[in-house]
């Protein structure tokens, strides 16, 4: 049976993420220099704009706590860190230039069971010769291959 991941967070993703900022004090995050007049004034009006946006439910159950947004430091920073190489456009991992696409997979079986690796690995292989554009390329990392290649170069020998 196949299931289907997206990337990104899921809502028991935000709710883990919501609960682990909320067991630390609001003001845990905010840096020195939140505490003056104008930086509250600042934090404040990108509080009400927030309010407003897509994120509103969210920023609604924190705000009551949390008025100048010091849970939102970290995963401001977390965003700020991630850089432009990868993009996530609908759940799809992907380079900004769109010539790359990532894939990530989990088995049932444990990766060191060759047979059922190989077996799935047939199936991909399968695919990309049937169904994936003629141009794609798949590469693939992971404990699974190098079992794979092991146990090949071991039954060689």
């Amino acid at each position: 049976m196949w299931r289907w991941r997206e990337a990104g967070f899921t809502e028991a993703d935000t709710e883990a993420m919501l609960a682990f900022l909320g067991a630390w004090p609001a003001t845990t995050f905010l840096p020195r220099t939140a505490y003056t007049d104008e930086a509250a004034r600042v934090r404040l009006g990108k509080l009400e704009e927030q309010l407003g946006g897509p994120m509103g439910v969210v920023v609604r159950q924190t705000a009551p706590r949390d008025p100048l947004s010091g849970m939102w430091e970290p995963l401001e920073a977390l965003r700020g860190s991630r850089g432009d190489t990868l993009i996530d456009e609908d759940g799809i991992v992907m380079s900004a230039d769109h010539a790359h696409a990532f894939v990530f997979v989990e088995t049932r079986s444990s990766p060191f069971e060759s047979t059922s690796q190989r077996r799935f690995r047939a199936v991909l292989e399968e695919w990309m010769a049937s169904a994936a554009p003629r141009e794609a390329r798949m590469q693939t990392s992971g404990t699974a291959q190098y079992a794979i290649a092991s146990e090949a170069q071991i039954r060689a020998t």
